[in-house]
């Protein structure tokens, strides 16, 4: 078996999310990857390609900028939870702990944001006022309101 630990994300074959069709038809762990490099999603499939012809949370990793699928084949099926467990443990990404939101198309990244940012607070993740004004918060919570901030200043689709 494939030791869960071992696996790096960002060495492991991907393509683009607009090319997802190109996936190939094997079991595995797949990683929805941003290009800032930020894991926003962990999944596990036993045919990667067929699981990305309508994934439900395709509409949010499309509001995010070349977002690319990165893929570990996995021969093993009766592993694939436990291993994506351990992965979703270890890398903790930021969608695979909200919820699915259906929103319209237009306000999409707004929308996401801002749920994934109550979310993000609401399982407290060592966030506070003091630690907030200290600049002691996650990188990646400041991304995240910086860019909902520059969306609502610019009402235009957002560049990371």
């Amino acid at each position: 078996m494939i030791d869960p630990q071992q696996i790096d994300p960002h060495q492991l074959p991907s393509i683009p999310l607009a090319e997802r069709s190109q996936l190939p038809e094997i079991s595995g762990i797949y990683f929805a990857i941003d290009n800032t490099k930020n894991i926003q999603y962990i999944g596990r499939s036993q045919n990667l390609n067929h699981r990305w012809t309508n994934h439900h949370r395709l509409k949010q990793l499309q509001a995010i900028k070349d977002v690319r699928v990165a893929y570990v084949e996995i021969d093993a099926v009766e592993y694939l939870s436990e291993i994506e467990q351990i992965l979703i443990e270890k890398f903790e990404p930021l969608l695979n702990w909200t919820s699915v939101r259906h929103q319209p198309a237009r306000s999409s990244f707004l929308a996401y944001s801002l749920y994934a940012l109550s979310d993000y607070v609401r399982q407290e993740k060592s966030f506070s006022e003091e630690k907030l004004k200290s600049g002691q918060t996650d990188d990646y919570l400041i991304k995240t309101l910086h860019l909902m901030a520059d969306y609502i200043e610019q009402e235009r689709p957002l560049k990371y």
